[in-house]
């Protein structure tokens, strides 16, 4: 540890002794490096962790489904909906899944009246963001530019932030039409100092 008064000391640490946020940050940083069979593989045992909670177990195994779909594992993201032990996590992956797959219509036959402030706050922007892409493709544009509008809202990833405003941006400039709408959109994505890809 290093202290701002000029004074430091080195703590030993015992490399057997593990829980799980530092294995979660370990799978996490796997999965930024694009290790997706080695992070799958990291979160299926981090959510069979007996000492997990029902929520820990229902974030490994989203991230697990998020792998799973990058490296094109479709039936495996699909399995991993049914373990989600929370319903409103479940109900993300599903949704995730479903654009995964490119099959809009059934998103929207299955969650185009969901309520999605209902759920808890942790989940309305990635389940907001999700069924507005499915509005978008189906070329819904205001209803695409509500959900988007409101995952915007419901979500700090500064990543996610620069998808969802290309998103609207795209939405609002090809479906709506709206030029001046869509210079707003892409504007708040030149003046981001983070993920501009």
């Amino acid at each position: 540890a290093h202290l701002y008064d000029g004074g430091s000391h080195t703590f030993e640490v015992d490399p057997t002794v593990s829980d799980f946020l530092s294995e979660y940050t370990a799978a996490n940083q796997l999965m930024k490096r694009q290790q997706y069979d080695q992070a799958l593989a990291a979160f299926v045992e981090l959510s069979n962790n007996g000492m997990a909670t029902d929520y820990q177990k229902s974030v490994a195994l989203s991230k697990a489904a998020h792998c799973a779909r990058r490296k094109k594992k479709i039936e495996q993201a699909a399995a991993f909906v049914h373990l989600v032990p929370l319903e409103a996590i479940a109900m993300t992956v599903h949704m995730q899944n479903l654009i995964a797959e490119r099959q809009w219509a059934a998103l929207i036959d299955q969650f185009g009246n969901r309520d999605l402030l209902d759920l808890p706050f942790t989940q309305i922007g990635a389940a907001a963001f999700a069924r507005g892409q499915a509005h978008y493709t189906l070329k819904s544009g205001a209803k695409a530019d509500a959900d988007l509008r409101l995952a915007l809202k419901f979500t700090s990833d500064t990543r996610t932030r620069m998808s969802i405003l290309r998103t609207m941006g795209q939405n609002r400039e090809l479906v709506l039409q709206n030029d001046a709408l869509a210079m707003e959109a892409y504007r708040k994505i030149v003046d981001s100092k983070t993920n501009t890809g």
